[in-house]
């Protein structure tokens, strides 16, 4: 199982988007158990109910908005959350007001081995790419890496990281007027710095 799960991680991770969106930053899982639910995400109640998409309402959004200088807008928000055998998965996708959007990926295994695997081929399917600017991503968990795909217009960067069963991918896009990779960097950072605690006890 854990070989076949691997495998659809790498085919998502190489596959999923276009060159204008970060590869890798859409959610895998099984399409029949995801639902929508935009009422509350994002509300930063700090409170987690695990791979459930109320979870989503515990993100505090102030770096996210205050980096975009937008507003939240909940009712653009997408929720998912879907499990399987040994598999468990909740997609958070934040939205402002002017459309800027920050995207999370949790997923929960019944081991490490899976995840870590997962990301390493993930890694080097980035670093064969000359596309992408691969580096370590240091201090989420046992292992991760940053890239960072510069158009003529933004960047999009993307964090992938596990932290024992669980294996993170938070993603945004930036326009290169106004911000850098740096500064979607930061949103990243909040981001995966809330993701961990939310999740990593229900793993």
């Amino acid at each position: 199982m854990a070989i076949v799960l691997t495998t659809i991680l790498v085919i998502t991770h190489l596959t999923a988007g276009g060159t204008d969106d970060v590869a890798g930053g859409g959610e895998s899982g099984p399409d029949d158990a995801q639902s929508e639910d935009t009422s509350e995400s994002g509300s930063g109640s700090g409170e987690s109910a695990g791979f459930s998409e109320e979870t989503c309402a515990a993100f505090d959004l102030t770096v996210f908005e205050e980096t975009f200088g937008s507003a939240h807008d909940p009712a653009a928000d997408y929720t998912a959350a879907s499990s399987g055998e040994g598999y468990s998965s909740l997609s958070c996708e934040f939205a402002t007001e002017d459309a800027d959007e920050v995207s999370v990926y949790a997923y929960g295994w019944q081991d490490s081995e899976t995840p870590a695997s997962a990301l390493e081929v993930s890694r080097e399917g980035f670093e064969d790419s000359p596309d992408f600017a691969v580096t370590d991503l240091v201090g989420f968990g046992d292992a991760g890496y940053r890239t960072v795909y510069e158009s003529t217009y933004s960047v999009q960067v993307e964090y992938h990281f596990v932290r024992g069963a669980l294996e993170v991918k938070a993603s945004t896009s930036v326009p290169k007027e106004d911000l850098s990779a740096e500064d979607a960097a930061a949103i990243l950072t909040d981001i995966s710095e809330q993701t961990v605690p939310l999740l990593e006890d229900h793993v």
